[in-house]
């Protein structure tokens, strides 16, 4: 799901601890990427610690790095309905998530391994 990346579309939540957001992919999909888009006009350390699963696999977490704007998180193609993006100690504030996988009716792009993989979620808000 993508949202734009300036201040008044991004994404955040009320409280500072316990968040989360998530995505029904609306069918199982096999799941390789998961892009998460942070802010970049403030508060981009919020992004630190946030996990990302795939129904309840935890594909990975974010390591804040300043500067860095994006964040892949590798699902290595384990097979899931729901996106969950989770932040326990922090405001969980997004710009922009973007789940790749395949099988899906989403928009293929090229993959640098082999075959192509399926933009599963995708929507401007």
């Amino acid at each position: 799901v993508t949202t734009a990346t300036s201040r008044p579309y991004t994404r955040n939540t009320a409280k500072g601890h316990n968040n989360w957001w998530q995505v029904d992919l609306e069918g199982r999909y096999p799941v390789y990427l998961v892009l998460l888009h942070n802010r970049w006009d403030c508060c981009q350390n919020r992004i630190n610690g946030a996990e990302v699963y795939l129904d309840s696999y935890k594909c990975g977490y974010v390591e804040y790095y300043r500067g860095v704007s994006v964040y892949p998180i590798n699902c290595g193609g384990k097979t899931g309905r729901v996106v969950k993006v989770v932040q326990k100690h922090n405001f969980l504030t997004l710009a922009e998530v973007q789940v790749f996988g395949t099988g899906g009716p989403g928009l293929s792009v090229p993959n640098f391994g082999t075959g192509n993989v399926m933009l599963l979620s995708h929507e401007k808000k």
